[in-house]
This record gives structure tokens, sequence and C-alpha cells, in this order.
């Protein structure tokens, strides 16, 4: 059955040499932590590619959004890596619990029900560790009788769908006997229940009687016979125990010794490929320094900008807009999107402003955006532009969203003002992380200059620093007529130019141009571009030495084309 101690030295030299070939016909799975994929998609996929990884476990957090999986799981399709929702807990193997196992299966349905085919997850894998629990030492029937029948609701659950059931299981299972039968091991049992079984066999050779092929042998045999397929798991977590685990050894070892694995198990049919444990703990071994962008992500220099809310303006003036800008050193635009246009109604303008080194990000925004009940329209900006940009050239691509978003013009804010901030701090919450995800597109919105003393429900701290916090920037919208003094610019912003410098966040400055016959100091519709320049300057000379603020925008491009010189 084995091959020579010999063959294994000669294989082992290979595989090092040449890195880590899983076979065409097997599978080389990896396990995903939730904190790393929400904060690291984009190298977890890197990673996935560097190891020649065919299956992602995902641990589910059924708290994100379903557009945050759609996104990955399409990506990693893309790659030619399949996707399945890793969940489990200890607590899973009690009967106490079963409406967890229940609400994973129903999210994972529910999920691909709202999805596209490339979108969805391939297969769930369920990971309990049931022997974990305190209930293990003092009744270890009892828990394996309800951990049995929590599996038997999961995968009732989930029969009939098109998901693929796998399961994780130690390799010592084979040593237990499963409750209500005839001296069935219950690794026997646990290996029937699912359409592929992963035997965890941590440990850091292969060879002895100690060693992975040694302790999974009874697995395959069994696996063989009942006609499933089985993935041999390894770790490099440091458990304190060297034999457990590759993390001592290194990537390069691990990847040597999984090579050869496919030689020692390859004769048993049901074995299917590896697994090992996980990204967590091998990414500080693989390089993973960033390739090119997905998106423009370049930084830009001190801001010089301004608004265009006209989208129309964008398609049918677009040369004179470039033209102003010329003239005026506009270096940066915000401009709002009609959604119902083609891509190729912005990509000609986007392409001409990035050759004049004018940066664009894609605006949109309404008082009502701030209600839960709205969120499809942020959802269907950022799916836009998203998709926008990848299916035009690099030198066309929008380099960020920004939201205009003023619910305080509501009613609503009169009567239930702290409800329907915290629907904005929700809303808000979401646009960032859908912004970013596997994507480099800056987040940012602008900012009214009297939320010092509003509280963000829920956050512990001021909305404006939350705000400012949250966001890649910040516009701030210190509508002034003048910089310095009492209800100047400088002083209506101090608080917030003050959180951006604390939270190392970038800061700008907006001012008005249009005109307001009831408040005249909030414009400089009554002064003039000349005085608006003035200000501006004197602005920019004295925050010189601030350490995140980086410019300032003129609301709007309309009035400021017909301003007063």
């Amino acid at each position: 059955m084995r091959k020579s101690f010999y063959l294994f030295l000669l294989t082992g030299v290979v595989f090092f040499l040449l890195g880590f070939k899983h076979s065409p016909d097997t599978d080389h799975a990896m396990y995903v932590h939730k904190e790393q994929l929400a904060s690291e998609s984009d190298q977890v996929l890197k990673a996935a590619k560097d190891q020649q990884v065919t299956v992602l476990y995902v641990e589910l957090d059924q708290t994100k959004s379903v557009s945050f999986y759609q996104s990955f799981n399409k990506q990693a399709s893309e790659e030619g890596i399949a996707v399945y929702a890793w969940g489990g807990n200890p607590s899973w193997g009690l009967s106490t619990h079963q409406d967890m196992v229940t609400e994973f299966a129903q999210w994972v349905k529910s999920f691909n029900s709202q999805s596209q085919q490339t979108s969805n997850f391939k297969g769930v894998n369920i990971d309990i560790k049931a022997y974990h629990l305190p209930e293990w030492d003092v009744d270890q029937e009892r828990v394996l009788q309800e951990w049995k029948e929590n599996i038997n609701v999961l995968t009732k659950e989930l029969r009939g769908s098109d998901l693929e059931v796998t399961a994780t299981i130690p390799f010592w299972l084979d040593a237990l006997v499963t409750p209500d039968t005839d001296g069935q091991p219950f690794h026997e049992w646990m290996i029937r229940q699912f359409d592929q079984t992963t035997i965890l066999a941590f440990r850091e050779t292969l060879e002895g009687d100690n060693g992975i092929m040694s302790l999974i042998e009874t697995e395959l045999a069994t696996a063989d016979e009942i006609g499933r397929p089985l993935l041999i798991g390894v770790t490099m977590e440091d458990t304190g125990l060297d034999y457990v685990s590759f993390a001592e050894e290194g990537i390069a070892d691990m990847n040597m010794h999984l090579g050869v694995l496919e030689e020692h198990a390859g004769d048993y049919s049901s074995y299917s490929g590896t697994a090992f444990q996980s990204y967590q703990h091998v990414k500080d071994q693989l390089n993973l320094n960033p390739e090119e962008p997905i998106e423009s992500g370049e930084g830009h220099e001190a801001v010089r900008g301004t608004y265009i809310w006209e989208a129309e303006r964008l398609i049918q003036e677009g040369d004179d807009i470039l033209a102003f800008a010329k003239e005026q050193d506009i270096n940066f635009i915000y401009a709002r999107l009609d959604l119902r246009e083609p891509y190729s109604s912005y990509s000609g303008f986007v392409q001409k402003a990035k050759e004049a080194g004018i940066e664009v990000h894609a605006m949109g925004g309404h008082p009502t955006w701030a209600k839960e009940s709205e969120r499809f329209r942020i959802k269907k900006l950022i799916d836009y532009v998203k998709t926008y940009n990848q299916n035009v050239s690099a030198t066309s691509k929008f380099q960020g969203i920004h939201l205009d978003i003023e619910p305080y013009v509501l009613d609503e804010w009169d009567q239930d003002k702290e409800n329907l901030l915290a629907q904005w701090i929700s809303n808000l919450e979401y646009y960032v992380e859908e912004t970013r995800l596997n994507s480099n597109l800056e987040a940012s919105m602008d900012l009214a200059m009297w939320f010092d003393e509003e509280p963000a429900p829920g956050k512990g701290m001021p909305f404006n620093r939350w705000v400012i916090e949250t966001m890649d920037h910040t516009s701030v919208m210190a509508f002034r007529d003048f910089t310095e003094g009492a209800g100047g610019i400088m002083y209506m912003a101090e608080e917030e130019l003050q959180h951006a410098a604390d939270l190392n966040k970038e800061i700008l400055l907006s001012v008005e141009m249009k005109e307001n016959p009831y408040v005249n100091h909030i414009s400089f519709y009554e002064e003039g571009a000349a005085y608006m320049e003035q200000e501006i300057d004197q602005l920019n000379s004295k925050l010189t030495e601030h350490p995140t603020y980086n410019g300032t925008l003129v609301h709007s491009y309309k009035y400021w084309t017909t301003a007063k010189p």
C-alpha cells in the first residue's frame, strides 16, 4: 500500500523545489475565518491562488449583507475557486442550540435563492467540535446523541437543494460508537451523512505510528467501502504541540508533505484531496504584496475641486467642463451620475479628465437615502460604479464614490431625530463596507459643520467624529463667506479639523457659491469669485501645517461658472 521511504524523500525534494502541485483530479481546500474575509478579501484570494486552492471554506457571518458574499463568491468563481459556507460551534452539538443549525442552513439557502449562479455558495461545511463542551466529560453518550440529531436536522433542511453538504471531523471519531446503532463507529455514521468529509489529521509527518497516514487509514478504508470522498486536513496553528502542526516547520514543509500525501493516499478511491487550516495561520509566510490594484487607487494632490450635480452636463458639456477646470486649476470633481445612462456616457469624460490631471468620483444622494427603506438606492449606485469600472479602460475608471445625504431637511428629523440618525448610520456603514469590498474605490461623504454636539446612536462618540473615522475622506460643508473670526470657516470647522487630525483621516472643506437670499453670510454669491479665491487662499495658508487637511471644493460648478467676477 505505502510507497517506500526513499520514494517519500525523493518526492519530498521535488515538491519542496517546485512547490505544492495537487492532482487535477483532487481538491485543495483552505479555511478562512470571518475576520480575515471581512478585512482582507483580496489577500485571501491572492493566498488561495498562491497555494493553488480550489475550495474555500469561508466562516459565515450571518450579519453580513448578501452583497458582501455575492461579490466575493463571484470573484473567487472567476479564479476557478468554489466557496463553501463554513459554520459550526461546539454548542451546535446540543439540542438546545438546534435552532442555530437550522438558521445556518436556511440563511445559505436563502442567499443562493437571491444570487446568480456565479455568486452562489457551492456548498456548506459543518464543523461541530462538540467534544470541547463541558458536557462531553460528564455525559459523552448524551452529547453524541444530540450531536447526531442536529446533523440529521441539518441534512434534512438542505435536502433537495443544489448545495453540496460537507463536514469537518477529527480523525479519532473511529474510536467512538454511534448511539442507537449496533456498534457502528461514529466516524462511519458521519461519513455516510455527507457528500464529502474532511478528516483533520493534525500531525507534521506522514510516516510512523503517529503519522498522518496511520491516523487516517481507517477513515479512507471506510470511505472506500461507502463510496464517499474524503479530504485530509492539516494545520499551521501554533498549538504548543510541535508534532501536531506545521507552524514550526513552515509553509514549504507543509506543502511538501501535502504533495507527498497524494502519493500515499492516492491508492484509496475515496481520497479526494487535501485541506489546511487556515489562511490566518499561513498569510504571514506568503508573499502577499499587492499586485496592480483592481481600481485606480493613486493618491491625489491637494484638492481644488467642485461638484457637478447635473448628469446631463457631464454627458453633453464635457469639453466645456474641462476647459473651465483648466482655467480654474481644478483637479478634483464629484460628478452625479444618471444610472440609466450607458457607461459610454461617462467613460470619455473621465478619461479626458484623468489626462488633464483631474480625479473624478461618482456622486449620488438625497435626503431620503438616510432611511433604511431607501438603502437599495445606495446599492444601485455602488453596483453601477463597480460594474462600470470593470467594463472600461484603466484611464476611464472612477476613483471613488461620494454621498451627499442631508436628512435634516425631512419632517422625520424633527419628529424622531434619533431613529432617523440611527438609520442613516446603518446605511452609511453599509455604503462604506460595500464600496470597499473587492475594490480600491474611496468612500466619502459631505458632512454639515454643525454636528459637533450630536451623538451618534450606539457609537459612543459625536456623529461628526464617527463620520470622519468611518469614511476614507470627508468633505465638511463649511458654508461661510469669510475665513477667520467667530462664525467663519475656520471657526465652524474647527472641531472637524481636530477630529481628522486625531484620526489621521483626510478632510476637505467645501464652500458655497449658490445664492442664499435669506442668510447672506453662508455663500460667496454676493462677494463673487475673486473674493472667494482670496478667502480660500487665506484658508489654505492658515491650514498649511494641518496634518490631514487636503484642500477645498466649491459648491457647485453650476454656480461657479455664473459667479460674479
